[in-house]
């Protein structure tokens, strides 16, 4: 290209204001269409176009974002749990699934008497009487109720309290979020700073909560407390290192869960109009002059002299009614149209993306399993079970673990574990301690080939019996135990003793893949059938 050529790229890019600053500094010029070109053609995410003018997102620590919304966010996803049948499908869905039945306990200390005993004080103290402040809910309910919690408010507080005069001392209470005094003071007395009611050291490690005064009625004083965070278990997720607090997680799957209600509950009402009878009533006047007040009012009393015949009105009428009109009124029924037929695969479509915003598949949100087979059950169950572990697995770590070293230490001090015969406790406390919990066990979809791979993991030596035993939620120890002595029994009884025998071309069936239908078990082909 000659001198004299002008580029064309380059002098569109160039507006008025460059073109200016171009005669005087070409070089400045220059490096504002090079940053302007970079913004319109690099990241599609970073561009400035017109599709794009209203994606103006704030930058910021992430509790200075969380702050501006939390609470509102946190009334609305209470909202939305208090009356929204998809929202309760979700946590519903976490509440059967991570907590269940429970958590089995296994001391794992080398002395087994001691693992015995400790195990023994573990399912006492999760009575409701000697667990829960109040009295009312075991440790299972309360376990349940913190999962909710954590999933619509972001989190909860555990307080661990003593009580004189009990058999079981060591008790939790349990606060919600609104507890935390987030507008209070920003600075403590030992000049650690306070960030939205919690106290944080140079390190920003939480070293204190400030908690709100309530009564039952829900009324507070404007008393603070100043509760130590060795007596807190706060049990959140934290996203970015930058928060300090919780956010609800069922936030982000709101606005579709909203809309869904919304466009749920309109469709109702075209249906309730559809299946009932509904007029409007017009009203005609002589030579086309409407009746109304002002100017028209005035045309028509000017050109007839008479008054205007009074206005009646119609509002409804019953089952069998027979309609009269006035002279000069017409009735026009009302047939609401709309996208009714489409309503299945609307809801269907923002169910699975708010089921799949929350890590859990459509099947489990709303239990609708009529659109999977075998495989797609089994991968959907397998990727579930996945979310459940990671919240389970934080529910043993910062909670159940913690409650647990509670319960041993101060069982020893309450005399409940003998003195006498631990003497060495304090000086070899973390081996006292050692323990592990497990979470219950996933259900089978196809029995038979669940328990066949099984089968071949344990003869092959793939698959221990303890690994066995924690997938379904049990204690391998307690099995072995429990059928020794039904062992003894039946040979104490003259029955004979079931004993497992390799089966050579075990049943293929569990590597096949269930294509045939929607649900249900699909059709063999004749032949393949080795049961």
């Amino acid at each position: 290209m000659s001198n004299n050529v002008r580029n064309p790229t380059t002098e569109s890019n160039l507006n008025f204001l460059d073109r200016a600053i171009a005669i005087f500094s070409p070089q400045i010029a220059y490096e504002r269409m090079r940053f302007r070109n970079a913004l319109n053609n690099g990241h599609k995410a970073g561009g400035q176009s017109a599709s794009r003018a209203n994606w103006t997102p704030i930058i910021g620590t992430g509790e200075s974002i969380n702050k501006i919304s939390r609470d509102r966010m946190r009334a609305r996803a209470r909202d939305a749990e208090r009356n929204s049948d998809i929202a309760n499908g979700i946590l519903l869905a976490y509440r059967r699934n991570i907590v269940g039945r429970g958590f089995n306990l296994q001391s794992r200390t080398k002395n087994e008497a001691f693992n015995e005993l400790a195990e023994k004080l573990w399912r006492r103290w999760s009575k409701p009487e000697n667990c829960d402040l109040t009295g009312q809910q075991s440790l299972r309910e309360m376990l349940n109720m913190i999962v909710q919690r954590y999933k619509v408010d972001g989190g909860i507080l555990i307080i661990k309290t003593y009580v004189k005069d009990a058999k079981y001392p060591f008790k939790i209470q349990i606060r919600e979020v609104d507890d935390i005094d987030g507008l209070g003071r920003i600075q403590a007395d030992n000049g650690n700073v306070v960030v939205n009611g919690i106290e944080l050291d140079k390190y920003n490690r939480p070293t204190a909560y400030y908690l709100k005064k309530t009564d039952p009625n829900g009324f507070t004083n404007y008393e603070i407390e100043r509760v130590e965070a060795e007596r807190v278990l706060f049990f959140w997720q934290r996203q970015r290192p930058s928060e300090y607090r919780e956010i609800s997680s069922l936030a982000r799957s709101l606005p579709r869960i909203r809309d869904t209600d919304d466009y749920l509950e309109t469709v109702s009402f075209a249906h309730k109009i559809a299946a009932s009878l509904a007029l409007v009533i017009t009203q005609k006047f002589p030579d086309g002059i409407v009746g109304g007040m002002g100017r028209s009012l005035q045309t028509f009393l000017d050109k007839f002299g008479t008054p205007m015949p009074p206005e009646k009105k119609i509002q409804g009428f019953g089952g069998g009614d027979i309609l009269y009109l006035e002279p000069g009124q017409d009735a026009t029924s009302v047939i609401p149209t709309g996208a009714a037929a489409e309503t299945k695969e609307f809801t269907t479509t923002q169910q699975r993306l708010a089921a799949a915003g929350q890590g859990l598949s459509h099947e489990s949100a709303s239990r609708d399993v009529s659109e999977v087979n075998y495989s797609s059950a089994r991968q959907n169950l397998l990727e579930d079970e996945k979310t459940y572990l990671d919240i389970q697995m934080s529910l043993i770590e910062h909670v159940l673990s913690k409650m647990y070293e509670e319960v041993i230490k101060s069982s020893y001090q309450a005399g409940l574990i003998p003195v006498s015969e631990y003497p060495d406790f304090w000086t070899n406390l973390d081996d006292y301690l050692e323990h592990e919990f497990i979470p219950q066990g996933m259900p089978w979809i196809d029995p038979q080939k669940e328990a066949n791979a099984k089968k071949i993991g344990i003869e092959s030596m793939t698959l221990t019996r303890k690994d066995l035993a924690a997938s379904e939620g049990k204690d391998w120890k307690e099995q072995l135990k429990q059928l020794a002595a039904e062992k003894q029994m039946m040979e104490e009884l003259g029955l004979e003793y079931p004993v497992m025998k390799t089966t050579k071309g075990a049943d293929t069936d569990a590597t096949k893949e269930d294509n045939g239908g929607t649900g249900g078990d699909s059709p063999k082909n004749e032949g393949s059938d080795t049961d």
